[in-house]
């Protein structure tokens, strides 16, 4: 039977110069993997007596992250210049059990959030999927 996971020690990771050396996203709070979905299609006929599907184009939805911000971090500067550039990065997460799925995409938003007395200071960073994750 496979080990149950949880999600203390998964970690996310970038290349951002676009080759095959990952560094840490820091000081991560929360993170939601990218989703395969798949399109379906009505191919239902006039002359068909229930509804048809059958499946389309795949889209990959978006792979968010939450992390405590550090306006003097300069990784965590260059998420937001990253975006501005429109630059292709290069994903990876790891999962506790040390498997990975590694994609393409691009920094859709890198958005502080709310600023508040007690709290931590957060920012979210949207990563817009290229390709379907590969799995390893």
């Amino acid at each position: 039977m496979a080990d149950r996971l949880i999600g203390y020690g998964t970690t996310a990771s970038h290349d951002l110069a676009g080759g095959s050396t990952f560094a840490a996203v820091s000081l991560i709070t929360t993170c939601t993997p990218p989703a395969t979905e798949m399109e379906m299609v009505d191919v239902t006929g006039l002359a068909d007596t229930r509804m048809k599907e059958v499946p389309g184009q795949i889209r990959v939805s978006p792979f968010t992250i939450v992390m405590m911000f550090e306006p003097t971090d300069t990784v965590h500067a260059s998420y937001r210049t990253t975006a501005i550039a429109k630059t292709e990065v290069n994903w990876r997460i790891t999962w506790t059990d040390a498997a990975t799925w590694t994609f393409k995409g691009y920094i859709a938003s890198f958005v502080l959030d709310s600023i508040e007395p007690n709290k931590k200071i957060t920012a979210t960073m949207t990563i817009s999927p290229t390709e379907n994750p590969t799995v390893a």
